[in-house]
């Protein structure tokens, strides 16, 4: 078994759940799910994968630590779900023994990540360089929560922005600024956790990077589907190894879930999911460089659209259609002075100012219906700029 690869059969159950709502698939599976888990915590995971393919990634081992605990986790809030307290309690005391293990182990006192060091690792099974603080070993430590204290997320955060931007190659020679050195196990984190620790600027500079290795990297060399490698063909070297280098691959397309849930700002309430309650979180490129966004999702109890427009990196125009049956949390980036002007209109109601992926936004609750939001600007926002026509509740 395989962290992250035989994870799915843990991972997928829990995802489906937080996309309809629906528990069918945690009840069949549940008991090849908690006999799986015994395996694991058994024997462990085998040395195979890892951050596959990561240009400066993290150990195998350090991944099969990590994938222990967010599973681990998973299962408790399954286990919650079906009403399992005596497994939740497991799962639960199984999870505080795997972090203190893993923070002993992982983590120093100053704050670094030894993803590298504490396995004596300094090779991937693919023949690329591991090191201490590799991005995808911080990104998972912020994620999932593994610092003693704050002081020491602090550190995390300020060690990943430094690997992401790579000013003047100060970190990763061989390679440009505001790139990524992720493999399989990270792309799919690197721009949530980006942007949840209130550095979507730096997520959007990944995602428009065409330098190696990014994503407009392989299309600026022709691509039309996905490869599983970063540098499997380039116009300068032609084709990389020729042994294991698929170019229809989608692992590397993981980016896609993050231009829906924050790009566009349409995801789920993990505490109600299924999407009956709606969480909108636009956010915006504050380089100017992408000045709308169209983005819609078609839930269980209908389609979801959230749209923007933006002018010199701030939002003029924003849209969001809200399904019959359905409410809405909505954030944005405005002044508690606009805000309240925004809410002066039928289904809005504003909640008060409150921080959102570490950004101070203005909270509303939406009912159903379909909005449209204009002109932003604190001395401009007039009860006209906001048009509201509701969608019939009983549709």
């Amino acid at each position: 078994i395989s962290s992250g690869w035989s994870d799915a059969g843990i991972i997928i159950p829990w995802v489906l759940y937080q996309q309809t709502g629906d528990t069918t698939l945690i009840e069949e599976y549940y008991g090849q799910m908690d006999a799986y888990m015994s395996v694991v915590n058994q024997k462990g995971y085998g040395p195979m994968f890892g951050d596959w393919l990561a240009f400066s990634g993290a150990s195998t081992p350090y991944l099969n630590a990590v994938y222990q605990i967010y599973c681990t986790s998973l299962m408790e809030k399954m286990a919650d779900v079906l009403g399992r307290d005596a497994d939740a309690s497991k799962y639960r005391d199984r999870y505080s023994v795997l972090k203190k293990a893993f923070m002993e182990k992982y983590v120093d006192e100053d704050g670094n990540v030894l993803s590298s060091t504490a396995d004596d690792l300094t090779v991937s099974n693919h023949g690329y360089p591991v090191v201490d603080n590799a991005q995808t070993a911080l990104l998972w430590a912020l994620k999932l929560g593994l610092y003693r204290e704050n002081a020491q997320r602090d550190i995390m955060i300020a060690g990943l922005l430094k690997n992401v931007k790579n000013e003047g190659g100060s970190v990763r020679p061989d390679y440009e600024e505001n790139t990524l050195s992720v493999g399989f196990l990270g792309v799919n984190v690197i721009l949530p956790v980006l942007t949840e620790i209130g550095a979507a600027d730096v997520a959007y500079d990944l995602l428009l990077q065409d330098a190696l290795p990014s994503w407009l990297y392989s299309v600026k060399n022709g691509a039309t589907t996905i490869w599983e490698r970063w540098n499997s063909y380039s116009t300068e070297n032609s084709f990389g190894d020729s042994g294991m280098n698929s170019f229809n691959h989608y692992s590397y397309g993981a980016y896609v879930e993050w231009m829906f849930k924050y790009m566009g700002g349409i995801t789920m309430d993990e505490e109600n999911p299924g999407f009956q309650d709606i969480i909108l979180q636009p956010t915006v490129d504050e380089s100017g460089r992408i000045t709308f966004v169209n983005s819609s999702y078609n839930s269980v109890y209908g389609n979801i659209v959230s749209n923007w427009q933006a002018e010199s990196g701030k939002m003029s125009v924003y849209h969001a259609e809200i399904p019959a049956n359905t409410r809405a949390v909505l954030y944005l980036e405005v002044s508690e002075g606009v805000a309240r002007k925004l809410a002066g209109t039928q289904g809005v109601t504003f909640v008060g100012m409150t921080t959102r992926n570490e950004k101070q936004t203005a909270q509303f609750e939406l009912v159903s219906g379909s909005y449209d939001f204009r002109d932003f600007k604190e001395n401009q926002v007039q009860e006209q700029d906001v048009k509201v026509s509701q969608v019939s509740l009983n549709k």
